[in-house]
Order: structure tokens, then sequence, then C-alpha cells
């Protein structure tokens, strides 16, 4: 069977960040990318600029509409539970607002082709000659974050939060995402945190790779008080996991 990409995109009031162009050349780079759009409960034109992309490539660029607001971990779980349902061979999420530029996804697109692994996460390091623009509160919240799920899952994870990751999608993918997420915030750490207890993937079925850009594109929906609330989301999914 050929390989069929198809990328989940969770949207939720991206009129003025989402730029429809650089998704429609995109396909020109790979002729087995699909876009698969979640339109979480949007109260502006984000579905109608959707729309358009469909219009022009109907096979291509697929829409799912939340009837309300329930939140990014929602969004991405019902977008990938269509993924699979889609055949996709192989599925993953992707921001709106380009913090990400396209040419990382095809570059960790690449890289997945050639890494024996079933989950490719992309990461913010700063590191020299990579052009990281990430507020610094954000940065360190981030870091404690990452330091605490790496302890919880028994996985070396450097950034549990960046919006690009690729999934193949083996035979227990589906079942990992079948329950909502407890946590609308840390729905990555869950989500790590399923396919290794759900999905019984290994260490060794992650690769972790630095991307060469990101911007911290103004209008996020994530405020210094949401992680006030991971905090205690965290401890949810660390109960959780005892419980299971």
């Amino acid at each position: 069977m050929a390989e069929k990409i198809v990328l989940v995109v969770p949207c939720f009031n991206e009129e003025e960040r989402l730029h429809p162009q650089v998704f429609i050349d995109s396909l020109q780079e790979n002729a087995n990318l699909h876009w698969l759009f979640v339109d979480d409960g949007s109260k502006d034109r984000t579905a109608e600029i959707i729309q358009t992309m469909i219009q022009a490539h109907p096979d291509r660029f697929f829409l799912h509409q939340l009837e309300k607001n329930s939140g990014k971990g929602e969004a991405v779980r019902q977008g990938l539970i269509e993924a699979i349902d889609k055949q996709a061979t192989l599925t993953g999420y992707f921001d709106a607002d380009l913090a990400t530029p396209m040419s990382e996804v095809f570059r960790l697109l690449k890289i997945f082709t050639l890494q024996d692994c079933q989950v490719l996460l992309g990461s913010r390091v700063f590191l020299l000659g990579r052009h990281i623009d990430r507020k610094r509160w954000r940065y360190w919240l981030g870091r404690c974050f990452a330091l605490v799920a790496s302890q919880m899952l028994r996985l070396k994870v450097y950034d549990t939060q960046c919006g690009m990751k690729l999934i193949n999608n083996f035979p227990g993918l589906k079942k990992c995402v079948e329950k909502p997420f407890d946590s609308s915030w840390l729905f990555d750490v869950e989500l790590i945190q399923r396919l290794i207890k759900t999905g019984n993937l290994k260490v060794a079925d992650f690769f972790e790779e630095p991307l060469l850009s990101w911007t911290d594109v103004g209008g996020s929906k994530v405020k210094a008080k949401a992680f006030v609330v991971a905090l205690f989301d965290l401890c949810k999914i660390k109960l959780r996991s005892f419980r299971d």
C-alpha cells in the first residue's frame, strides 16, 4: 500500500494566523501529504478559510468540525482518530500558526523514513546554528514540565509540548486515542504515556529531533495561568498511571 500521510491541524479562531497558501503549496512538495484541519468551535472565519483549501484540493484537505470549543487535546485526539479511519500510514499533528515552518515538516518526514522509530517528536532546543524564538518564561516552565514528565514517563524527552509530532499508524494507535484525555493542557504527555502503556511502545520506538527553526507566533491562546492548571494536570496524569 502506498504511503498516505495525514497530518492533523487543530484550529481555534485562527483566522488571523492561518496561511492557506502555505498549506496549498506544501502539496507540491509531497504527493502523499494530506491535511486534516479540526475546527475546535471557532467563532471567526477559520472554517471558511479551510473550506477554500478544500474546494481547491478536495482530495488533499479535510475538515472535521467540533460543535463547541473542547480544547486542543480533544481536537488533536478526534483528528488522529479520523486520520486513522482515512487509512493514513503516517499521522501526527502540526500547529496551525506555522510556529514550526513548513520546511521543517518536510525535513522531519525525511528523518522519520531514515529512523527505525514509531514516533518522532520535534524539539525546541536552543543550540548554535538553530533559530528558536521562544519567550523565556515559556521556555523555563516548559523545561520544568519536561523534567517532571521525563521522570514520570521514564523517557528522556527534552520537549514534550512542541506542536510538531509524527506518529506511525501502528496497530495499537487507535486504542491509544479512544478515550478523551484527562488533561487539556498536557495532552502531549498523556498521549506519550498511552503510546507506552497502551500501545506497548518502547524507548527505542521514540526519536526526538531538534528543530532548525521555531517562532513564538503572537496571538497564542496559552497564557501564564495555564501553567498553574498544568501543574494539577501533571498530578492527575501521574495518579491515573498508578490506577492503570
